[in-house]
């Protein structure tokens, strides 16, 4: 998480938009497609519901240690409507304890949520899975693979086909 954390902060360095509620998004969402690629996330961290959204669990002690090592500076400023808490590194990141793909993955949340301000990226991670869990509840990987679209007739349309095929050959 630590690592993680220094590589999003020091790629979002020139992020117009970039403060400690979007490093939590881009945190979870690099966890949780990463999970659903490959059933593992990257830092192993459990996230918990919390009214803006996913954070890891050990998040607070993490970056406040970071902030005493002097990893990491969160510099308060005003922006919009309140104050953000930008998140900037101090060092550089231990990247060799990734893979290649991981990296990719993250880079590619981090192009993603660009242009996106907190409460677009809020508005994102706040779908079917993070409601079924009430506050401070952990958040499981597998809610990742819940849809937030609706079923549609197509998907019941080919749910019936496979029921239909596989109850053929139910004995």
């Amino acid at each position: 998480l630590r690592e993680l954390m220094l590589y999003i902060a020091q790629r979002c360095a020139d992020a117009p938009k970039f403060g400690a509620i979007k490093l939590n998004k881009i945190l979870f969402w690099s966890d949780f497609t990463a999970f659903t690629r490959t059933g593992d996330s990257i830092t192993g961290e459990a996230y918990h519901k919390q009214p803006f959204g996913p954070v890891p669990r050990s998040l607070k002690k993490v970056r406040e240690g970071m902030e005493e090592k002097g990893d990491i500076q969160v510099i308060p400023y005003q922006y919009a409507r309140g104050t953000q808490h930008r998140v900037v590194a101090k060092r550089s990141p231990d990247i060799s304890i990734f893979s290649a793909n991981d990296i990719a993955l993250v880079d590619l949340v981090i192009h993603d949520l660009w242009n996106r301000d907190a409460e677009q990226t809020s508005d994102m991670t706040h779908g079917l899975a993070y409601h079924a869990a009430e506050d401070m509840d952990l958040i499981p990987y597998e809610a990742a693979f819940i849809s937030d679209e609706g079923v549609t007739d197509s998907d019941m349309k080919r749910a019936k086909e496979l029921a239909r095929e596989y109850n053929k050959h139910a004995k």
